[in-house]
C-alpha cells in the first residue's frame, strides 16, 4: 500500500514539481526490494519511476513509524480508516 500511495502522490503533481516523500517504509525509501518483490510490483515501480522523473526534485526521507511524527501518525489513521471502510 505504501508503494501505491507513493504512486498516487507522484502522479497527481504537475511536471517539474519539487517534493519530499517521507515514509516509514524502507522498501519504498530505498527503492531496493528483493527480486521477487520487485518482479511482483514491477508495474508499480515503473510507474513510480516514470512520475518521479517528471519532477524537478524528489527528496526521499525515512521516518520511524509510530514514533510521534504527526504526519506519519495521520497517514496511519487515514490508512486504517480506509481499510475499515472496505470491511463488510
Amino acid at each position: 500500500m505504501e508503494l501505491t500511495a507513493t504512486l498516487v502522490a507522484l502522479s497527481t503533481l504537475p511536471n517539474g514539481a519539487k517534493l519530499v516523500i517521507t515514509t516509514d517504509c524502507r522498501p519504498v525509501l530505498n527503492h531496493a526490494l528483493s527480486r521477487v518483490q520487485r518482479r511482483r510490483d514491477a508495474d508499480l515501480w515503473q510507474a513510480v519511476d516514470f512520475h518521479a522523473r517528471r519532477m524537478t526534485d524528489v527528496r526521499w526521507v525515512w521516518t520511524k513509524g509510530h514514533a510521534g511524527n504527526p504526519f506519519n501518525e495521520r497517514a496511519d489513521q487515514l490508512a486504517r480508516a480506509a481499510a475499515e471502510s472496505l470491511r463488510p
